[in-house]
This record gives C-alpha cells, sequence and structure tokens, in this order.
C-alpha cells in the first residue's frame, strides 16, 4: 500500500509540474503494484491518473482506455464516486475528439452520478462541460439553461452554510460560476443578465482547460 500511495502521489506531483512522462511512469508502477498486491481502490486511482495524463499529452485512445478501465472497475465494485469520475474524464475525451454528442451524453450521465452523491461542486464541473458542448452546437438555451443549473449547485451549498462569513467564501471560490453564468446569459440575450455582468471575468486564465477540469485546485478525485 506504501508503494501504491508513493507511487500515485508522485504521479500527482509531476502531473502538476506538466512532466507528464514522468507522471504516467508512476501512475504506471501505482497500477503495477496494486494490481498485484492491492488495494483495489489503488487500481482506480492509478487508471484515472493516467486517463489525465494522456488526455493533457493528448493521446485520446490511451486516455480512453484508462478511463474505460477505471468505469469498469468501479461498476464491478460498486464504488459510485469513482465511476462519476471516470465517465466524467470520458466526457472529456469526447471533447477533446470534438464529439459534442457523446461528450454531453457521458457528462450528464456523470452529473447525474454526482447529484446522487450530493458532490456539487463535481456536479458544476459537469454542468460546464454540458454548456461548453451546447455551445460548441450553437444550442444558446442548452448553454444557459446548464450554466444557471451550475449557479443553483453552488447556491445549494452556500445556502447550508449559517455562517455569513462561510457563505462569503463560497461566492469568491465560485466566483466563476456566478460569471459564467451571467456570460451566457448576455452572449444569448438577456438584456438583464448585460447590467449584472462583471467588467472582467472572475475566471483567471486557464483555470479551467478545454475539457472542463481545473488546471490549479482542482476537487478532491479519490
Amino acid at each position: 500500500v506504501g508503494i501504491v500511495n508513493a507511487a500515485q502521489q508522485l504521479g500527482d506531483v509531476y502531473r502538476r509540474e506538466r512532466r507528464f512522462d514522468d507522471a504516467a511512469k508512476h501512475f504506471d508502477r501505482a497500477l503495477e503494484v496494486s494490481q498485484e498486491f492491492g488495494p483495489w481502490i489503488g487500481i482506480i486511482n492509478a487508471l484515472d491518473g493516467l486517463g489525465e495524463v494522456r488526455l493533457l499529452q493528448r493521446r485520446l485512445d490511451a486516455a480512453l482506455a484508462s478511463y474505460s478501465q477505471a468505469n469498469t472497475q468501479c461498476e464491478e465494485r460498486g464504488y459510485l464516486r469513482g465511476q462519476a469520475h471516470a465517465v466524467h474524464g470520458l466526457g472529456r475525451c469526447a471533447a477533446a475528439d470534438e464529439n459534442w454528442a457523446l461528450s454531453t451524453q457521458h457528462h450528464r450521465s456523470a452529473l447525474a452520478m454526482y447529484r446522487q452523491l450530493g458532490d456539487q461542486p463535481s456536479a458544476t464541473n459537469a454542468l460546464a462541460a454540458i454548456a461548453r458542448a451546447a455551445e460548441q452546437v450553437g444550442d444558446l438555451d442548452g448553454m444557459v439553461t446548464a450554466r444557471l443549473e451550475s449557479v443553483d449547485a453552488i447556491e445549494i451549498m452556500r445556502a447550508a452554510q449559517d455562517r455569513h462569513d462561510y457563505q462569503q467564501e463560497f461566492q469568491h471560490r465560485y466566483a466563476a460560476v456566478y460569471s459564467d453564468g451571467l456570460d451566457a446569459a448576455v452572449r444569448a440575450g438577456d438584456s438583464a443578465a448585460r447590467l449584472r455582468r462583471p467588467r472582467t471575468s472572475s475566471c483567471p486564465p486557464g483555470q479551467l482547460d478545454f475539457f472542463g477540469a481545473p488546471t490549479a485546485n482542482p476537487p478532491e478525485t479519490k
């Protein structure tokens, strides 16, 4: 277990440093050891890490293989959270291949699982991917609906906080979700939203990659 955890953590560090070949080497090591000695969760985590790295390298066939294996493993073991992340990864692969219908299908499946788990932050990631896919095919209504559902998800979390400073923290942490919702409404022709639109985007360049994953401070995926 120690070897698996160490290899997994090294893979995560190298991935964040964008040293993708080094990351893949350590994820492969974690996968090899966990397949031989366990634990089974190590197999899923390693496959998820490999899928992420191969997707960032634009090696879509390899990414699909990793996410598909992770999905199968999770489904067999009834591990819903892992399956949601794997299906979300399959959706990102489809988006990278510009297969917007398949991307939406996968992300809607992931969204249903995240909602079942009560994982609102991950639900907003899936909704953001659905919104981008809708925009790519010219479905402005679908784009706006998904963006507003993201805002609803954050508001559900914010409303559950009984301290004002905690509520403020949610507004700041997920400012991009609110901003993207307003931006979508503006582009769809909502004049009222235009009046409330921030002067500049609250989402720093590069905070989300094109496939719908945060490039910094991602939500917990294990």
